[in-house]
């Protein structure tokens, strides 16, 4: 099963070493003409106005520092805390779990090899679809929203798997019968 990830990962590091640089990322590098010839491969033509604009935004910026994320009480900013409290979220549902030990855990319930490893491809599949409805979406409906949908579809999927692991018919040693 590890073989069959080399391949991909292969070509995808091989394609990787072919992206250019970010044009913002070569003008805050003082590297202009590279990055004339990158948004000239993208947008064709004329690119110095575009130069001239990231050049000014890169000039604008400032670098963040720690202070960024305080309130002026001193306490961390609210999205800092939503971002925090959504990273705990996330753990504590147990996502990367069923990701990691898909396979296994639907073996270990009576699933066949062939039909766990379906079963874990459908569960990336769920997931990738998911997240790009969530993308399309997230600007029409808003973040809380979504948010709260998609704790819904969590909780009725995480209640589902309990049901079938604790219903499962194992032997006193835990194996599947």
């Amino acid at each position: 099963m590890f073989w069959s990830a080399v391949p991909p990962a292969v070509f995808y590091g091989m394609a990787a070493l072919t992206i250019p640089e970010s044009p913002r990322y070569l003008v805050a590098q003082n590297r202009e003409p590279e990055a004339a010839n990158v948004l000239t491969k993208i947008l064709g033509g004329n690119v110095q106005e575009k130069i001239a604009e990231i050049r000014q935004t890169v000039l604008q910026e400032r670098r963040p520092n720690l202070s960024d994320l305080l309130s002026r009480s001193g306490g961390l900013l609210p999205i800092v805390w939503i971002g925090i409290g959504l990273s705990v979220f996330q753990q504590l549902v147990g996502i990367n779990v069923i990701f990691y030990y898909s396979s296994v855990l639907w073996r270990a319930v009576g699933f066949s090899e062939k039909n766990s490893l379906t079963i874990t491809v459908i569960t990336g599949a769920v997931n990738i679809i998911t997240t790009l409805v969530a993308i399309a979406f997230v600007d029409r409906f808003g973040r809380k929203p979504l948010l709260i949908l998609g704790s819904i579809g969590m909780t009725i999927t995480l209640g589902t798997l309990a049901y079938i692991f604790g219903h499962a018919a194992t032997d006193a040693a835990g194996n599947p019968t």
